[in-house]
C-alpha cells in the first residue's frame, strides 16, 4: 500500500505525463543536450566541473569550476543555471538563476527546459519541476548526465527511494555510487550501503568524500569511533575539506562530548565554503548548549547567530536560528515570540527563493503546532495545521508535506485519535517528534510489536540536529530506566544503545 507521501508523488508523475521510461515526445538527433555557448575553452571548462561533480560531489569545487566557464563565455546560459541549482549560497543562486533565465530565449529548447527545471526548483513549484524534469528527460532520454542530475535532485528532495533508478542507470559515475549508499542508509538496508560506498572508495581512492561519506554512514549506525577514522582520513587527504571537519564535530556532539564539539565546529566554521554555510553551522554549535542542558547560553548563542545572520542578508538562517530557540524554551510564551520573529523574517526577506521560503515557513509552523500544544491551545495548533496544509497542497515538495503530516498527526493525537494519528506519524521516520509520539500511538493501539519498531528506530537515530538533541538522548534514558525496572542489573545490552557511544 503506498503511503500518502508516495501516492502524492506519484500522482504528480503522471500529472507530468511522464512516467521513468521518458516516454515523451520523439527525442531529435541530438543523444544528449545541447551546449550553447560561442568559447570552446568555456564548454571545456563547463564539462571538467561536470565530469568532477559526478565523481567527488563538492559543490564548491563546481560551482568555482562554472564559474570560470562563465567568465569565458557571459552568455552562457547552461553553466549559469548549472551553478544555480548546484550552488549552496542563496545569493549565488539568485543572481545566476536570474543570468540563466534571461538568457534562456538564446539557447535549445532542451536548455530552456534544464533552466525551467532550475528555476521551477528554486520557486517551490514542485509539480512543475518534476513535469520539466521529465520534459527533458523525454527529449533525451540516453543523456546520463541529465539522467544522474534527476537523481541528484530527487535525492535533495528527500526522494530517496525514487533516486535510485536514475543513480542505478548511471553508475559509470563514481558519484552514483556515493549517493546510492544514502538511499540504501535511507531504507537501512546497510549491507548494500556499506558496499556502495566501498565501491565508491575503491573508483575514487584519492579523494576525500568516499571517506566522508563513510563516516557519516557509520555515524548512522552509532559507530562513532569508525566514524572519527575515516573523517581524519579524508581531512589527511585534503585538510581543508571542510564537510569532514563539521563531521567531526557533529559526531563529537553525538557523542556527548560538547565542549570538544564547539572546539571542532569552530574549526569547521572558518573552513566553511559560503557564510550561509557558516551560519548553519553555527547553529549546530549553538545546539551543543541545549545537550549541555544550559538554556541560558544557549540562548546566547543563538542570537548571535541570528544577529550575524541578519547583518549578512541571510535570512532563512537568521529565522532558522529564532525556530530552534523557540524548540526548547520552557515557557510557551517566550516559544512563540520568537516563532513569530522567525516568521516575520520570513516574510520579509526578498532575497530568499520561494522554495526555501516555503520549507523554511513549513517547519515554523510546526514548531508553532507543537508549542501550541504544549500550551494546551488547540484551537490555534489546528490553525497552523491548515495552514500548513495549503501550503503542502501547493507545493508538494516532501519537506512540507512531512511538516504537515507531523503536525496534524500530533493534533490527531492530542485528540487521542491514535488511529488517524499513526497514519500521518509514520510518514516521516526521521523526526524524532513525531516518531515519539507513534510510540505511545501505537501502544495505545494495542500494537505493541510496532511500538518497539517506532521506538528502535528512534533509539538509533544518530542525526546532529537540536531535534534530537530534545527527544532522543531523554528517550534513551527512558528506555533504559524501564529496562533496568524489569530485568534489574542483569539487563543485557541491546541494540537499542548504539555502538560507538
Amino acid at each position: 500500500m503506498l503511503s500518502k507521501r508516495a501516492a502524492i508523488f506519484t500522482f504528480v508523475l503522471l500529472t507530468a505525463g511522464l512516467s521513468l521510461a521518458y516516454a515523451a515526445e520523439p527525442a531529435p538527433k541530438e543523444e544528449t543536450l545541447p551546449v550553447t555557448t560561442r568559447s570552446a575553452k568555456a564548454r571545456h571548462v563547463f564539462e571538467q566541473g561536470l565530469a568532477r561533480f559526478q565523481s567527488d560531489l563538492r559543490d564548491e569545487t563546481a560551482v568555482n569550476t562554472w564559474e570560470q566557464a562563465v567568465r569565458k563565455d557571459h552568455n552562457f546560459a547552461l553553466a549559469h543555471g548549472f551553478i544555480a541549482f548546484v550552488s549552496r549560497d542563496p545569493v549565488e543562486q539568485a543572481s545566476h538563476r536570474q543570468a540563466a533565465l534571461a538568457l534562456s530565449k538564446k539557447v535549445t529548447k532542451g536548455e530552456q527546459l534544464f533552466i525551467t527545471w532550475m528555476a521551477d526548483a528554486s520557486d517551490g513549484h514542485f509539480l512543475e519541476a518534476i513535469a520539466d524534469m521529465n520534459q527533458v528527460l523525454g527529449l533525451y532520454p540516453h543523456d546520463q548526465n541529465l539522467t544522474w542530475f534527476a537523481g541528484w535532485w530527487l535525492i535533495h528532495q528527500n526522494e530517496d527511494e525514487r533516486a535510485i533508478p536514475y543513480f542505478e542507470r548511471t553508475t559509470m559515475f563514481p558519484g552514483s555510487w556515493n549517493e546510492l549508499a544514502y538511499c540504501y542508509a535511507a531504507r537501512r538496508d546497510w549491507p548494500k550501503m556499506l558496499a556502495a560506498a566501498q565501491k565508491y572508495m575503491e573508483l575514487v581512492p584519492k579523494e576525500p568524500n568516499p571517506h566522508d561519506s563513510l563516516a557519516e554512514l557509520s555515524r548512522v549506525m552509532g559507530r562513532f569511533d569508525d566514524a572519527f577514522s575515516e573523517y581524519r582520513a579524508a581531512l589527511q587527504l585534503d585538510p581543508t575539506f571542510s564537510s569532514a571537519q563539521l563531521g567531526i564535530a557533529d559526531t563529537y556532539a553525538l557523542a556527548g562530548d560538547q565542549v570538544r564539539a564547539r572546539v571542532e565546529y569552530d574549526k569547521a566554521i572558518k573552513m566553511a565554503p559560503s557564510e550561509a554555510q557558516a551560519a548553519e553551522w553555527a547553529l549546530q554549535s549553538a545546539a551543543t548548549y541545549v545537550r549541555e542542558k544550559n538554556s541560558a547560553a544557549a540562548d546566547k548563542a543563538f542570537r548571535a547567530v541570528a544577529s550575524q545572520a541578519q547583518a549578512k542578508g541571510l535570512g532563512e538562517m537568521e529565522a532558522e536560528a529564532y525556530r530552534q530557540m523557540a524548540l526548547y524554551q520552557k515557557g510557551p510564551k517566550a516559544a512563540l515570540e520568537l516563532l513569530s520573529k522567525a516568521s516575520d523574517v520570513l516574510k520579509e526577506d526578498k532575497g530568499m527563493s520561494q522554495a526555501a521560503r516555503d520549507e523554511e515557513m513549513a517547519v515554523v509552523l510546526y514548531a508553532l503546532v507543537l508549542r501550541d500544544l504544549d500550551a494546551g491551545r488547540r484551537a490555534k495548533a489546528e490553525a497552523s495545521v491548515a495552514e500548513l496544509k495549503q501550503l503542502a497542497t501547493s507545493s508538494r515538495r516532501t519537506m512540507i508535506l512531512h511538516a504537515y503530516y507531523s503536525a496534524h498527526g500530533a493534533v490527531l493525537a492530542s485528540e487521542g485519535k491514535w488511529d488517524k494519528a499513526v497514519q500521518d506519524l509514520e510518514e516521516d521516520d526521521r523526526d524524532p517528534f513525531a516518531l515519539r509520539t507513534l510510540v505511545v500511538a501505537y501502544q495505545k493501539l494495542g500494537k505493541h510489536a510496532e511500538s518497539n519498531q517506532a521506538a528502535e528506530t528512534l533509539l538509533q537515530l544518530n542525526r546532529p540536529t537540536l531535534e534530537q538533541a530534545l527527544i532522543v538522548p531523554a528517550f534513551r534514558l527512558q528506555r533504559q530506566e524501564e529496562r533496568r525496572a524489569h530485568f534489574g542489573n542483569a539487563e543485557p545490552r541491546t541494540a537499542d544503545t548504539p555502538a560507538g557511544r
